[in-house]
């Protein structure tokens, strides 16, 4: 795919005013003695960072995330800048919004996106300290058979220190196995993998445990990200034999070939064969608005901007409040009416 056409054909729908990108130092610079940093690390490929742009960050609730004193950054994941960045501020999962002291310590984050209301109010408890280290803490010391606090403890000990302490701690937990183990299993992975650069080490991890979480909902998760592993340890084939594998133990279920298109599609796999499965995966789920998505962009790598709007009008029609969907569209090249009198019919035999 042409990495540059893809990024021209969309854009994340932008930050407030005043914000700064891909530059911590010059952000940190910015901030007043008493202020903090609010960074937003996130990517074009992310749907939940979109919709956070549309719901939060590009409405008046995220202009009054910046106080008097304070300074916003925008990171973009995917930019030799914003993956530096990213790396050091220990970032696994996107978008991760980041509170940060005006001498760069971390006063907590926020991982993911789902509801606005719940976002706000999870910034609101970083900037307040509620969910610092100390507080953690004290959460499981208080209750100290809450895998979740251990698990949120183990974290941020992680991300924030580099604490081999927080790896043994989520190894425990994920020996007890059910939600709380899946999750555990989740951290340390893409910490191997995005933080540690350790593909080698996340393809172990990953494989155990597809093993270990056969069967369960959190296992089609893990072969994705075991498939990721091998990516990015440079062995496609593997890759591709994770989906094989799962086809053939699991015939019926549409989840195998969906996920694989995903992983092809963002992977840059070769064109011909990601889009092959692509439409294999539409065959069985056509009602899946994420497939045509990705049909219009595997189109928008063929520079087939005709095609590429007839994909994403079919993934808006499925899913209108999607933000990614509806910012595709609106970054999609125009495409110009036929003149008058011109008879832009195909010919026989022309395949389209």
């Amino acid at each position: 795919m042409n990495a540059l056409l893809f990024t021209l054909a969309l854009s994340l729908a932008g930050h407030p005013a005043g914000w700064y990108t891909d530059d911590l130092d010059a952000a940190l610079a910015a901030v007043g003695p008493d202020g903090v940093l609010v960074v937003d690390v996130g990517a074009l490929w992310c749907g939940p960072c979109h919709q956070l742009e549309r719901e939060v960050l590009d409405t008046p609730a995220g202009a009054a995330l910046i106080g008097p004193g304070d300074a916003g950054l925008a990171v973009d994941f995917d930019s030799e800048a914003g993956h530096a960045i990213a790396k050091r501020l220990s970032v696994i999962s996107l978008p991760t919004t980041l509170v940060l002291d005006a001498r760069g310590a971390e006063i907590g984050r926020v991982e993911g996106y789902v509801k606005r209301d719940a976002w706000l109010e999870a910034v609101a408890d970083v900037r307040a300290g509620r969910v610092g280290l100390d507080a953690l803490a004290a959460r499981v010391e208080a209750s100290p058979d809450d895998l979740d606090a251990r698990i949120d403890l183990a974290w941020a000990r992680l991300v924030q220190r580099d604490d081999p302490k927080a790896i043994t701690a989520l190894e425990e937990v994920i020996a007890k196995g059910g939600t709380a183990g899946a999750r555990a299993g989740r951290v340390l992975g893409r910490w191997y993998l995005r933080v540690k650069d350790d593909a080698v080490h996340a393809v172990r991890h990953f494989a155990a445990l597809v093993k270990r979480f056969a069967g369960t909902p959190h296992g089609p998760g893990f072969r994705y990200w075991l498939a990721l592993a091998h990516h990015r340890a440079g062995d496609d084939a593997a890759a591709l034999a994770v989906f094989e594998r799962w086809r053939q133990a699991d015939p019926s279920s549409p989840a195998p070939l969906a996920l694989q298109a995903d992983f092809m599609v963002q992977s840059d796999l070769p064109h011909d064969a990601a889009k092959r499965v692509v439409l294999m995966a539409l065959a069985r789920t056509p009602q899946d608005a994420s497939l045509h998505y990705l049909l219009a962009r595997l189109f928008v790598g063929r520079r087939e901007i005709a095609a590429a709007h007839d994909a994403i009008d079919r993934a808006i029609a499925l899913a209108p409040d999607v933000a990614i969907y509806t910012n595709f569209k609106r970054n999609l090249p125009h495409v110009p009416a036929p003149a008058a009198g011109v008879d832009r019919r195909p010919e026989a035999g022309d395949p389209r």
